[in-house]
């Protein structure tokens, strides 16, 4: 169970270069087919910051095609967690812990970015078997079952209503969508990372979906994906994945459509399609390419519906894998 006091750092006495703690916000504006990405990793042991802040909006192979891109891989630890800022200029702002999140920040080039970010759910505690029904009783089953292994030693998912402003080359452009925010802790070692797949689906307030899937570069399309941790988020209840598969049609090596079928808790399938609008190479960590692509989606019915799609690959496991 997650409660207001995992919004602080969980970092042990023992914390060394590999334990890292994570913020990750991603917000949209269908209607521009705007999509923006706010990613902080903290790493006590070192007491340095990560942080990224994306904005793209089209179809692209090329990393430097989006609308604006602040990478920052070397700034100082914040001391608490809770409320922080940066030397980038992004402040983040546990308003409501654990649920209610208030962003802020003044970039280069005029960019700006205020944002309130509302839970409309609890924190899904991926290690909860109460909640997720995937989750095993022992520890170190849940670590090997969480879909990234250690690195997602604690974590949590959460569907959230996102209201406010982007401003962008002098333009400002209104935010209100629903999508999804995550926070991890434990050891993030840079080398034999998992390959996984993080992504979810909203058609409003009253139906959505989430997923963490386990990922093998290597099989059919058909055995690609496995999920390791979910939910349905439907007319204020959350209901916890038991299955699901994905299967990806790819070009360029780029999700382009998904067919998903989920089942949860209460052994209902869902059933949805989706298609790319938008995608950013993102690198989160040096080691790590992810295709972050922007979906619409249609669900049973209902549509259009939206979120993205985090496919992360490690390049190491590639490289011994004699692979491009």
């Amino acid at each position: 169970m997650i409660t207001g006091r995992d919004v602080e750092f969980h970092t042990p006495p023992d914390a060394d270069h590999h334990w890292a703690e994570t913020n990750h916000f991603v917000f949209s504006v269908p209607e521009h087919n705007i999509v923006g990405l706010v990613y902080n990793c903290i790493r006590k042991g070192l007491g340095s910051a990560l942080s990224e802040v994306i904005v793209f909006d089209r179809l692209t192979r090329d990393r430097w095609d989006v609308l604006h891109f602040d990478s920052m891989a070397h700034l100082p630890a914040p001391e608490r967690l809770e409320r922080y800022e940066l030397a980038n200029g992004l402040t983040v702002t546990a308003v409501g812990p654990p649920r209610d999140y208030r962003i802020d920040y003044s970039g280069p080039n005029g960019t700006e970015l205020h944002l309130d970010a509302t839970g409309i759910m609890e924190p899904y505690d991926i290690h909860d078997p109460t909640m997720s029904p995937t989750a095993p009783p022992e520890t170190v089953d849940q670590v090997a079952g969480s879909g990234f292994g250690a690195g997602y030693s604690g974590h949590f998912d959460m569907t959230v209503r996102y209201t406010g402003t982007l401003t962008l080359g002098g333009r400002t452009y209104d935010v209100d969508c629903i999508d999804d925010m995550d926070h991890s802790w434990g050891p993030r070692t840079e080398r034999g990372m998992r390959s996984m797949c993080w992504s979810g689906g909203h058609f409003g307030e009253n139906y959505g979906w989430h997923g963490i899937w386990a990922k093998d570069p290597f099989a059919v399309p058909q055995d690609e994906f496995r999920i390791a941790h979910g939910y349905i988020h439907e007319d204020g209840k959350v209901i916890g994945l038991t299955g699901g598969t994905m299967v990806v049609r790819r070009e360029n090596h780029i999700p382009v459509e998904v067919e998903i079928i989920l089942t949860d808790r209460d052994s209902r399938e869902h059933r949805m399609t989706g298609r790319a609008r938008a995608n950013h190479d993102w690198v989160p960590h040096a080691c790590l390419n992810v295709h972050q692509v922007y979906c619409e989606y249609a669900a049973d019915g209902r549509g259009p519906g939206y979120g993205v799609i985090e496919e992360a690959t490690p390049i190491d496991m590639m490289a011994r894998a004699g692979r491009s």
